[in-house]
């Protein structure tokens, strides 16, 4: 093998390591963009969860106000009931 074939073969190779060099800044800039988006994903999914907690809580309550709403008026109509019955 001639010096010139070799010198050619070791600057390709080094044109061929710096590609990849760039390359492989490149994907870690790539990496670490995907990964801060990545956690602002899973902070917006935590906080969604933690709402529809909040807000099966809050279905839950209303529910439960809504009973409380009936029973309560069922006893209004008896209590007048009783009143208009003692007003005859």
């Amino acid at each position: 093998m001639s010096l010139d074939a070799l010198e050619e073969r070791i600057d390709k190779a080094v044109g061929t390591i710096t590609q990849l060099k760039k390359d492989r800044d490149q994907l870690e800039g790539e990496n670490a963009r995907l990964k801060g988006q990545l956690e602002t994903l899973n902070k917006k999914i935590k906080s969604m969860e933690d709402k529809g907690g909040d807000l099966a809580s809050l279905q839950d309550e209303n529910r439960q106000l809504k009973g409380s709403q009936e029973e309560l008026k069922s006893k209004l109509e008896n209590i007048i009931g009783k009143l208009e019955k003692l007003q005859q």
